[in-house]
């Protein structure tokens, strides 16, 4: 093998350049990612401010930027019988909820969201209650420069 294609070790000098390096690189980052979760709760804590039990503020509108959340609903199982239990018939509600299943762990009961939200467009009080017992969690926030397509999502 010629003296070119030999790869050289690292001299102790070397190692510890890098590993310096690499190590004020990840404090940084940390660092960062403790300012983005405060960022990030803060803004969530402004969009609450701004919402009331039946309207989540999902959007802040600065010069520069807008924040966006997306939204997750969710209803707990119990609540949708208790809710609507004796609106509906007894199957109808059944469709309405995936039961316990066990897997490798086993999975609570949850809500087809789906199937909820094709009985809640029929509206009158069984959708009124349906809306009573809908949970709203926050998503992604995501960052927009005005004018520019490129957004910055986070998590």
């Amino acid at each position: 093998m010629s003296e070119s294609n030999e790869k050289q070790a690292l001299q102790p000098e070397q190692v510890d350049n890098y590993a310096s390096e690499l190590h004020v690189i990840n404090k940084q980052i940390e660092g960062l990612q403790d300012r983005k979760f405060v960022i990030e709760n803060t803004l969530k804590a402004e969009l609450n401010t701004r919402s009331s039990e039946t309207n989540w503020a999902t959007h802040m509108v600065g010069k520069e930027y807008e924040v966006i959340r997306t939204l997750k609903n969710f209803i707990e199982p119990n609540e949708l019988r208790s809710a609507i239990g004796e609106w509906i018939e007894p199957s109808e509600l059944n469709n309405l909820i995936l039961p316990e299943r066990d897997e490798i762990v086993t999975k609570p009961a949850r809500v087809k969201l789906m199937e909820v939200n094709k009985l809640k467009k029929q509206g009158g009080m069984v959708a009124e209650l349906i809306e009573k017992v809908t949970h709203k969690e926050s998503g992604a926030i995501r960052v927009k420069m005005k004018g520019v397509s490129d957004d910055i999502i986070t998590k």
